[in-house]
C-alpha cells in the first residue's frame, strides 16, 4: 500500500497498534501529538537586543515556520530584568508539521546527543507531555552548518504536547515514535 504523506501512514500503522495496545473501541480516543513547542531563552537578550537575531534565526533554521518573541510577563531582580523585555522566542508546531520534525528529530539529532538522561521516562508530566532540554544547540544539523552564528546559543527547550489524558498513554504513543527512552 502507498501512503500520499506521513500523517496517512501514521494514522494506519500506529494509531491501529496504539489502539489495540491500550484497548480502545472509538478511534477519537487514540492519543495523537497535538503540537511541539521548541524555546530559546537567554536573559542577557534583555540587555543587548542584538541577542535575539542568532536566536530568532536558530528557531525558523530547526522549525522551517517564522518564530514569536518571549517577554518577560514580570521583574527578574537577578538579571535586573524589568517587564515587557525581550528574553528569547519560541515556535509552535501543529498539524502535518509535527510528525516530519518529530522524525528527524529521532533519526538525525537524537543519536548527536551526548546525554541520554535526557530522554528519561520520567520527563512525561501527568498529562501525557515530553519535555526535553538539548543543552547542545549545535545537535541540529541546520546550526551545526553555521558553527561560528550559533555556538553562543543557550540550550533549546522542546515541548511535544500530546493528547493523551494519562502517562501510559502518552508513553505507548512516543514510544511508537522511537524516542530512545532509559
Amino acid at each position: 500500500m502507498i501512503y500520499t504523506n506521513k500523517k496517512t501512514s501514521y494514522i494506519a500503522n500506529t494509531s491501529y497498534d496504539i489502539a489495540m495496545r491500550l484497548n480502545y473501541k472509538e478511534i477519537v480516543d487514540i492519543p495523537i501529538i497535538a503540537k511541539i513547542v521548541i524555546s530559546i531563552s537567554d536573559p542577557s537578550v534583555a540587555l543587548n537586543k542584538r541577542n535575539i537575531l542568532p536566536i530568532l534565526t536558530a528557531l525558523e533554521l530547526i522549525s522551517k515556520q517564522k518564530p514569536s518573541v518571549i517577554k518577560s510577563k514580570g521583574v527578574i531582580q537577578q538579571f535586573n530584568i524589568r517587564k515587557g523585555a525581550l528574553i528569547g522566542g519560541k515556535v509552535t508546531i501543529k498539524g502535518d508539521d509535527t510528525i516530519p520534525f518529530l522524525e528527524n528529530l529521532i533519526a538525525i539529532v537524537m543519536p548527536k546527543v551526548q546525554n541520554a538522561l535526557n530522554f528519561n521516562k520520567g520527563n512525561i508530566s501527568k498529562d501525557g507531555n515530553l519535555n526535553l532540554t538539548l543543552h547542545d544547540p549545535l545537535v541540529f544539523h541546520e546550526l551545526e552548518q553555521e558553527f561560528e552564528k550559533f555556538s553562543k546559543l543557550p540550550s533549546i527547550k522542546l515541548s511535544i504536547n500530546t493528547s493523551a489524558r494519562v502517562k501510559k498513554e502518552a508513553l505507548s504513543l512516543l514510544s511508537h515514535t522511537n524516542i530512545p527512552f532509559v
